[in-house]
């Protein structure tokens, strides 16, 4: 078991971090530095249109949620992971907004006024 020393006011609290804390937080940092790759395409090219609207909206969802969960649990591996994963999800979710064509580009050598 460590110990870590959060700052709280005048005072240190000690808070014992079991193996199991440890272990939670290695995996939401896994699943959650999963989404840098993505992002870091999405910036690069300049699109996101491979990305679903269904899935990143419901994954926004679920992440929300996950996080409510995580403050009233106190669950502190939860808290950490879903905080920085929304924050990566919502990047994503601007540059798509951003990116996302409200018209699809025009082709060279098709007219937009076609003869009847």
């Amino acid at each position: 078991m460590s110990q870590v020393v959060i700052p709280s006011g005048t005072n240190a609290k000690i808070m014992a971090m079991d193996d199991m804390t440890l272990l939670g937080l290695l995996a939401g940092a896994l699943t959650t530095i999963a989404y840098l790759p993505q992002l870091l395409k999405i910036w690069q090219t300049k699109s996101a249109a491979d990305i679903s609207w269904a899935m990143l909206v419901t994954l926004t969802v679920g992440i929300v949620l996950w996080l409510v969960y995580g403050l009233f649990t106190h669950d502190l591996p939860v808290i950490c992971a879903n905080v920085v994963t929304l924050c990566l999800t919502s990047m994503i979710l601007g540059l798509k907004v951003r990116y996302h064509a409200v018209f699809p580009p025009l082709r060279l050598g098709v007219s937009l006024f076609r003869k009847a």
